[in-house]
């Protein structure tokens, strides 16, 4: 990898512009890149396709948490609300029951 930075800083150090005259089809031609073997790439492939199952399977999950999460949400919220209308319910009676003059004898 040093190489290839090297190269680069090489080519880089003769440009001169807003392009790249230095850098052209010879030197693109003549740079030498390392590649892995038919084995390694084919482990690397097989690591990818297991990190990309991975993923959608997290991914999954996150789906379902989130769905959980707001079902959650409105199960709090419904059940907030609905104490706060027998709170409201209940002081209305209790008003209008102090509103009501007592009959005596009753």
């Amino acid at each position: 990898m040093n190489s290839l930075i090297q190269g680069y800083e090489k080519t880089r150090s003769g440009a001169s512009g807003g392009n790249q005259p230095a850098l052209n089809g010879i030197k693109i031609r003549n740079t030498v890149f390392g590649l892995p073997s038919i084995a390694e790439a084919n482990e690397i492939i097989q690591k990818l396709r297991d990190m990309e199952c991975l993923i959608n399977q997290i991914e999954s999950q996150i789906i379902k948490n989130k769905t959980h999460a707001n079902q959650l949400m409105q199960a709090i919220l419904k059940e907030a609300f609905s104490h706060n209308r027998e709170s409201e319910s209940t002081a209305v009676k209790s008003k209008a029951g102090a509103d009501t003059p007592e009959v005596a004898g009753a």
